[in-house]
């Protein structure tokens, strides 16, 4: 996946180039400004990263920092263009 594409040039003009076009998908169907389509995104690979790191869970458990971090999105900032 991503992280194979650090040491292989191959595997990483690949993921460049999926990364690129799904990028241009989400441009021309939104019609997103780019600051927008960057929220976006950002806000999905946050929420890979919570799902993985089961910060919800952790928010649940009192940590106040995941909380922080996962409010905005409960009340609907996620960035969507």
């Amino acid at each position: 996946g991503v992280a194979a594409a650090a040491d292989d040039p191959a595997i990483a003009a690949v993921v460049r180039g999926g990364y690129g076009d799904l990028v241009e998908l989400v441009e021309e169907r939104s019609g997103a400004d780019p600051e927008s389509v960057l929220a976006f995104f950002s806000t999905g690979m946050f929420l890979i990263v919570a799902a993985v790191a089961g910060l919800p869970a952790g928010a649940a458990a009192g940590d106040a920092r995941l909380g922080r971090l996962l409010g905005p999105l409960r009340h609907g900032a996620t960035g969507a263009p």
